[in-house]
């Protein structure tokens, strides 16, 4: 199973099947921003900390239309490992987490985020262990949805029935809509569990990302002409990411961002031979640096026609984090990384 299926549905993929985002100062100007591809589910409206009282029954609607109750608010949480990095930045603190979330000697992975890895318990990167998962007693488990479903990884399809008997699934937007929809799916949730997202520093994060996202827009207005492809690369193949799929590759899009559309049938990427690595002229290449990875330093020693990219020749090369922490906080580290690098590149690399 190959690391850039990390955080999709990979069943499908396997069978070849905040409102302050997106610059309220730009909405009426570009009709053609970014909006939810759908909402967020009106039945629940988000409510303060102060109104979720955590000694009372507890109802939420999902981003599924699934509607949990339970006796008092959850206490006890379990998550996918990049949802769980943006819960902990809200102010959520899990138990533990499902997915990768820590390197063999206990070193936290890029998806992690902010969580402190010491202090959760991990329950399998790539196999769910359901003892551990049971001895941690969660009153939810949180999972990530795509465009059509919740995606279950890494609970394997055996194990579903089981592991629904542990605790409530409660499926959360990440893929197939833009990052203003995710944004705000994870705050709802948020707050819905106890936190306050009208602190001085929840302020002063969501300030900083509209800020970050006014800079690209600007930065994108002067590089008019670049060509920009983000890419997860592998011994075997070099998968080509589609915008249509990626939160924050929809988002730069709608800023004004020009990015490579490789087509082609399969979700999330198209997958390309080594032979084949030159198919879509790019003059910024930005790439997945998860650790399971490979990096551009191995690239350009390992794969001659890598090293032979325009975009490469030329040292226009950025990193890219395939999975990326929606919170306000971590995708506004996020677009001031990619923003630097945008506004040092050249236009004219490829014709």
């Amino acid at each position: 199973m190959k690391p850039p299926l990390a955080g999709i549905n990979r069943r499908t993929f396997l069978t070849g099947s905040a409102s302050l985002l997106l610059l309220a100062a730009c909405a009426d100007d570009d009709d053609d921003l970014a909006s939810p591809s759908a909402s967020v589910p009106e039945e629940e409206p988000s409510a303060s900390a102060s109104a979720v009282p955590s000694d009372g029954p507890w109802r939420y609607t999902d981003d599924l239309g699934q509607l949990i109750e339970l006796e008092k608010r959850p206490e006890r949480i379990v998550a996918y490992s990049s949802a769980a990095a943006v819960l902990w930045d809200l102010g959520i603190e899990v138990v533990g987490t499902l997915g990768p979330v820590k390197d063999a000697d206990g070193t936290a992975l890029k998806v992690a985020g902010r969580i402190d890895v010491s202090r959760i318990t991990d329950t399998g990167a790539e196999e769910t262990d359901l003892e551990k998962l049971a001895a941690l007693d969660p009153d939810i488990i949180v999972l990530q949805r795509n465009a059509e479903a919740i995606d279950y990884y890494p609970i394997t399809e055996s194990q579903e029935a089981d592991a629904r008997k542990i605790a409530p699934f409660v499926a959360v937007w990440a893929y197939g809509t833009d990052a203003e929809t995710v944004v705000r799916s994870y705050e709802r949730l948020a707050e819905a569990l106890g936190a306050d997202l009208n602190a001085p520093d929840r302020q002063a994060e969501r300030t900083r990302l509209v800020d970050a996202q006014a800079n690209l827009k600007s930065t994108l207005e002067g590089k008019s002409g670049l060509k920009v492809m983000f890419v997860s690369a592998y011994e075997d193949q070099l998968y080509v990411a589609k915008t249509a799929d990626y939160p924050d590759l929809k988002t730069f899009q709608a800023l004004g961002m020009d990015i490579v559309d490789p087509g082609g049938s399969e979700p999330y990427y198209e997958a390309l031979s080594w032979e084949n690595a030159n198919k879509f002229p790019a003059d910024l290449i930005f790439v997945d640096d998860r650790s399971a990875a490979l990096q551009p330093d191995v690239l350009e020693r390992d794969q001659p026609t890598w090293a032979n990219l325009p975009a490469v020749k030329a040292g226009q090369i950025g990193a890219w984090n395939g999975e990326a922490v929606f919170s306000p906080r971590g995708f506004a580290d996020a677009i001031e990384e990619l923003t630097k690098v945008v506004a040092e590149a050249d236009t004219a690399v490829v014709s």
